[in-house]
C-alpha cells in the first residue's frame, strides 16, 4: 500500500472506531501519542479528538478502545460530587466511567454514571475502590476479583484480562497526590504498564515501567472484566 492510501485511509478508521461507540465524545488515544495531545484532552473531549496526529506506518496501528476521561474535563469538572465537585472529588468516579464505558462497549461518562450511583461509590465521603467494585458488578453484571492488596495480584489480573481500579498516593509520573484511585489497564510483553489517571493527561497517555509501578505507594486493587 503507498504512503499517500494510509493517509487516506487512517481518519476513515478512526472515525469508525469511534462512531461503532455510539458518539464522538468517546476518544481512543493511541499510546504514540505526545504532551501535547494530553494537554487538550486536559480541556476536554472535542479539543483531545481534534489534536490527535494521524500517525502514518507501513503496517495499520492498533488503537486500543480504553477511553479517556479527566475530571477536569469541562463537561462535567463542576458537577456536586462528594463535599465537593467531580474535578476536586471524582476520581473514583471517573475511573469507574473509564472501566464500564471500556466493558460495556457504550459511552457512559462521568456525569452520567454519578447519576446512576449516586453516592454508592462513597464512604464516608471518600472513594472506595471495593464500594465501587460491588455496584459496577451488581449493576452492569461485570466479574468483580474482589479486593487484593499485593502489586503481583493487580498484574496477575491484567494479564487475565481484567481491568483494574487501584488506589495509591503519592508519586505518580510527573504528578502527586495524597490519595487517589487511577485504572490499570495493560501489562505488556516486556513488563511495562498502561493506565489511565483520571487528573493527569500525561500520565494516562504514557508507558510505566515495572521499576515505576513499584515505586507508588498503593492501597487496594480491585479488578473487573
Amino acid at each position: 500500500m503507498r504512503r499517500s492510501d494510509v493517509i487516506i485511509l487512517m481518519p476513515l478508521m478512526l472515525f469508525a472506531l469511534m462512531f461503532s461507540f455510539g458518539a464522538a465524545v468517546i476518544s481512543f488515544v493511541d499510546f504514540a501519542v505526545d504532551g501535547e495531545v494530553a494537554a487538550a484532552y486536559d480541556r476536554g473531549f472535542e479539543a483531545g479528538v481534534d489534536s490527535v496526529p494521524v500517525i502514518v506506518e507501513d503496517e495499520p496501528v492498533e488503537l486500543r478502545p480504553v477511553p479517556l476521561y479527566l475530571q477536569t474535563d469541562p463537561q462535567w469538572s463542576g458537577d456536586q460530587y462528594s463535599s465537593g465537585t467531580i474535578e476536586s472529588h471524582g476520581c473514583g468516579l471517573v475511573s469507574a466511567a473509564i472501566a464500564t464505558s471500556y466493558l460495556t462497549g457504550e459511552c457512559i461518562t462521568p456525569d452520567l454514571l454519578s447519576e446512576s450511583a449516586c453516592d454508592a461509590f462513597l464512604s464516608s465521603g471518600l472513594n472506595d475502590s471495593d464500594a465501587i467494585c460491588r455496584w459496577l458488578s451488581e449493576y452492569y453484571g461485570f466479574q468483580w476479583s474482589g479486593e487484593k492488596w499485593l502489586l503481583q495480584d493487580a498484574v496477575q489480573m491484567l494479564d487475565e484480562g481484567y481491568v483494574v481500579l487501584a488506589s495509591m498516593e503519592g508519586q505518580l509520573g510527573e504528578e502527586s497526590y495524597g490519595g487517589h484511585i487511577v485504572l490499570l489497564y495493560e501489562h505488556t510483553d516486556d513488563d511495562c504498564f498502561y493506565l489511565r489517571d483520571p487528573f493527569s493527561g500525561d500520565n494516562s497517555v504514557r508507558k510505566f515501567s515495572r521499576q515505576e509501578i513499584e515505586q507508588v505507594d498503593w492501597g487496594s486493587f480491585n479488578g473487573l472484566c
